[in-house]
């Protein structure tokens, strides 16, 4: 008798369960990572807001975010909406970025002493010369009173802020020295600003002997004594990485060529006072011709104490330069016994091809470049950085495009230039295609209906460039990237929002 067969069985697994993955948001994640997502952004609002106020002014009147409040003051939270349940997690964060501003006959209540372990940026803003910064519980002061009011203020303060990494300071007038002393209180000081109008209070005050942790430091002086700055630039800390000196560049400071690696210069509407000194400044240090007994003169009291320890005071450690300067021009003034601002660069560059460590060389705010063939040629220069000034009503400049006409002559001469970062220049015909995106592959198709971008590729084409970055203006929040795997390689690029 036939047994009945069994039903056949699939040995094929069942198909899978078609899951939906729900996309992860941002409080899926783990605290600490959000902690540091937060801190990133907050440390990149800091980094915008002072690169784009110094270079667009190298005076600002004030190092003050935008919104101001009548005591002391965080980052405000209403820049970035988060939920009620982030709020605590990242209270400790906005309160790492803490300003203070100066007004008279008012005191601060708020309790420094629980913000102190937390601050890690701090700004001080002086409004007015008898400004006072004062702590709950002093006595007010007696308006009346023209000495208390002229009392310079006690920033003892500074105490709560061990922990400080990052400090802005600005004073109506001089340095005061209650202010200098207090910077031995924060051992972890890396990142100071200071921007003042009058001297120093104290006379023998250094860097060197004061900030010891210091890397980056930015000093902002106006109608003040040549004589003051000479002390803040003599015996700067050996740590320092990065300057940013805003001033009219007068002869026989104590630049740190030999110490800093990241030097940018800045100039008032990018002038230079007493050209003829400042040139004779840069052959001192570019020119190995200078005799030592000249160079002795100028050495500053730190390069006296590396020579003494057996390294060499005369080698340049600079590798990133930065000059503010209204026109680069290869212009020669016809006077005899006359020198003209426009010949402090090329007159510089001149120089630095006998030797040079400069890798990165930046020239911005100006508004007229005017340079044909030549035969300098600066092997060291693998970067360069030009940002021209946006068209303004006081300084109008010509739409003949003799800037675009003049950058392959003046790229002519870094042949060894890999990166070209560069803003202006009236390089596409119309700007409102920077609003569309390049498709994949189609970029060839847009470099043909702009003949400006064409003629500067083609130039390029040859070199060792495989990296070019361009904004329509240096205050643009797009830019084009371009770039080739290697020399002679075809170009591909895209818009960026930055």
């Amino acid at each position: 008798m036939d047994m009945p067969s069994k039903p056949a069985v699939s040995h094929d697994p069942p198909p899978p369960v078609q899951v939906v993955a729900r996309p992860t948001r941002l409080l899926d994640l783990p605290e600490e990572l959000i902690r540091r997502i937060f801190g990133i952004v907050f440390d990149g609002l800091l980094e915008e807001c002072e690169l784009a106020q110094y270079e667009c002014d190298p005076f600002p009147s004030r190092l003050l975010f935008r919104y101001r409040r009548p005591s002391p003051r965080q980052v405000p939270r209403q820049q970035i909406q988060v939920s009620s349940g982030l709020y605590n997690s990242l209270k400790q964060i906005w309160d790492g970025y803490l300003a203070l501003q100066a007004s008279e006959a008012r005191a601060f209540d708020e309790p420094f002493s629980a913000l102190g372990n937390n601050v890690r940026f701090l700004d001080l803003a002086e409004h007015e010369p008898c400004d006072s910064f004062r702590m709950s519980g002093q006595h007010d002061l007696d308006l009346d009173d023209f000495k208390s009011r002229r009392k310079p203020p006690s920033f003892d303060f500074l105490i709560a802020f061990s922990r400080l990494t990052t400090l802005r300071a600005t004073f109506f007038g001089g340095i005061p020295r209650t202010f200098t002393d207090a910077l031995r209180y924060l051992p972890h000081l890396s990142d100071l600003t200071l921007q003042f109008h009058g001297g120093m209070g104290d006379a023998c005050f250094t860097f060197g002997e004061s900030t010891l942790a210091l890397r980056h430091l930015a000093l902002t002086a106006e109608a003040t004594e040549d004589e003051d700055l000479r002390q803040l630039l003599t015996n700067l800390p050996s740590t320092l990485e990065e300057l940013r000196f805003y001033y009219t560049f007068p002869a026989g400071l104590p630049i740190p060529w030999y110490s800093v690696p990241r030097l940018h210069l800045y100039s008032p509407r990018g002038y230079f006072r007493d050209p003829g000194f400042v040139i004779q400044d840069l052959e001192a240090v570019f020119s190995p011709e200078v005799s030592q007994t000249c160079f002795s003169a100028l050495m500053s009291e730190v390069d006296q104490t590396h020579h003494a320890l057996g390294q060499n005071p005369r080698q340049v450690v600079v590798q990133e330069l930065t000059i503010q300067v209204l026109s680069i021009s290869l212009s020669k003034c016809k006077t005899p016994g006359s020198v003209y601002y426009e010949e402090v660069i090329p007159t510089m560059l001149e120089l630095m091809q006998l030797g040079s460590p400069i890798k990165h060389l930046r020239f911005l705010d100006f508004t007229e470049l005017r340079w044909w063939q030549n035969n300098i040629r600066i092997v060291s220069i693998e970067c360069v950085t030009l940002l021209e000034r946006p068209p303004d009503p006081d300084y109008p400049q010509s739409s003949d495009g003799g800037n675009l006409a003049s950058l392959v002559p003046f790229l002519s001469m870094f042949p060894s230039l890999q990166k070209l970062v560069f803003s202006g220049f009236e390089l596409l015909t119309n700007e409102s295609v920077a609003e569309a995106p390049i498709p994949p592959g189609s970029f060839t198709t847009f470099v043909q209906h702009e003949p400006g971008l064409s003629r500067l590729l083609y130039n390029l084409q040859i070199s060792r460039v495989v990296e070019v970055t361009y904004r329509t203006s240096a205050k643009s929040l797009r830019e084009l990237r371009i770039r080739r795997d290697r020399p002679a390689a075809p170009w591909e690029g895209e818009w960026w929002n930055v």
